[in-house]
């Protein structure tokens, strides 16, 4: 008899800081993998729900994603499900646990923690019977006895068409939402993985070879979502989705000539040298009404210094395009870099002036594990604290070498901020994309945590 499989999404402690409430897609490709090898599977994803459909003593296994907001709850979590079914192997995965796997094999109620895509280890930990013996998987830690033991670094799989889309018809569509958007519902689409730049700040949970789906099979999933499920806006939300020009202009081609009526938006940000105008007018023909776009900063020095590498020149000419086409823009930047001084800080202020985008986003840089800047920046003593405080992308960053202090940190992204959305004719403009409902939500949100 095969076991029976729940999916875990937990939300995390300060919910209030989340306005984009989009489907887990992690847990919802591994069900559908599962269901499609015949693994009876459910998912539970609680930043919709405030339930199980079954109780947990009806599992034999019980997976969980995590990230860096969700960490505390998701180990409340897990002693909850031992206490109600003490023979339910638990394993974990997700971004937190790739990039900091043995923070996890400290803890005595997690039974697996994988360290890469979940696909395919969690199927081999389940048909292997694993989990009933220890016994080595690819890609994951698994418990034997008190113990853990490796089983090694499990390679990407590069033809992604083979996996089937993401199981969406196992969560409550409707219920998924985002302030930034035109039509509802509501949903998310993505279509590579990997990312080939080395950023300091950021962690390639799936590695650095970019790998992409045939535009058929995009093109299939996106045509289901909106026949099928009833969507009428995706997210699209790969890391580098036009790294392959080609690909991209496939893609929109098939959705104009399947005739598929959706808004698309790409709020996760487009590298600006694999975009030209061509492109942006075939993507806006298509039905894409927002891109974003992240430079991090406007200082070019310190441009060079994270690795980020985007001309801003080109950022420039990409916001100017979009506004002729008649694309919104959504820029990213990022403050309190070790190295980042005032007269960084005031270039990107300038540079915002000078970009104009419809929407902005500052953030708060956090070091995450396993990052160049983490291992540059983080002592011991803040290392200890991984995983204890939920929503930290939201705190004041603990940097240990910041040239800034912490509060002018503060004070510049809120001064930004409202300086930015408090323009009366910026908000006169906003209210043409926006309704005023969504719009006042967005502005309360960013009084709270600083960010939007």
């Amino acid at each position: 008899m095969k076991p029976s499989v729940l999916l875990i999404f937990q939300a995390p402690r300060k919910r209030n800081l989340y306005v984009n409430i989009l489907p887990p897609l992690g847990i919802l490709s591994i069900a559908a993998y599962l269901e499609k090898n015949n693994i009876p599977t459910d998912v539970a994803d609680f930043t919709i729900e405030n339930r199980l459909k079954k109780e947990i003593k009806n599992y034999d296994v019980v997976g969980l994603s995590l990230n860096m907001a969700n960490i505390a709850t998701s180990l409340e979590m897990i002693r909850h499900i031992k206490r109600q079914n003490p023979k339910a192997k638990v394993i974990v995965g997700g971004p937190s646990c790739i990039s900091n796997p043995l923070y996890f094999t400290d803890n005595e109620f997690i039974d697996a923690v994988c360290t890469g895509e979940g696909e395919e280890a969690f199927l081999d930990y389940i048909m292997q019977d694993s989990f009933m013996d220890g016994k080595e998987v690819k890609g994951l830690y698994t418990r034997k006895n008190k113990n853990f033991v490796y089983g090694g670094e499990r390679q990407h799989k590069n033809n992604l068409d083979e996996y089937p889309f993401p199981a969406l018809d196992k969560v409550k569509i409707h219920k998924y939402n985002t302030p930034i958007r035109k039509r509802f519902p509501v949903s998310c689409v993505m279509t590579s993985r990997g990312c080939p730049f080395h950023c300091i700040f950021c962690f390639h949970s799936m590695g650095y070879d970019w790998r992409a789906r045939s535009s058929e099979n995009v093109v299939d999933e996106i045509e289901w979502h909106v026949k099928e499920l009833g969507v009428k806006e995706i997210c699209i939300q790969d890391d580098n989705f036009s790294l392959d020009i080609n690909r991209a202009e496939q893609i929109f081609n098939l959705i104009m000539k399947r005739n598929i009526k959706v808004k698309l938006q790409f709020p996760n940000g487009l590298r600006v040298e694999f975009i030209e105008f061509d492109l942006l007018n075939k993507m806006f023909q298509t039905g894409v009404w927002l891109i974003g776009i992240a430079p991090e900063t406007g200082s070019p020095e310190l441009m060079k210094t994270i690795k980020k590498g985007m001309d801003l020149e080109k950022v420039a000419q990409v916001v100017r395009w979009c506004q002729k086409i008649g694309i919104n823009t959504y820029a990213n930047f990022m403050v309190g870099f070790p190295t980042e001084t005032m007269q960084d800080l005031q270039k990107t202020s300038s540079f915002i002036k000078k970009l104009n985008p419809d929407f902005i986003q500052i953030a708060r840089v956090i070091p995450i594990p396993a990052t160049p800047l983490y291992e540059a920046t983080v002592n011991d003593e803040i290392r200890s604290q991984f995983g204890q405080e939920d929503g930290n992308f939201f705190g004041i960053p603990k940097l240990v070498k910041s040239e800034i202090p912490k509060k002018e940190v503060a004070r510049f992204i809120k001064k930004i901020h409202m300086t930015f959305y408090l323009n009366p004719v910026k908000i006169f403009g906003l209210m043409k994309i926006l309704s005023l409902p969504r719009l006042i939500k967005l502005f309360v949100y960013s009084i709270i945590t600083g960010n939007i």
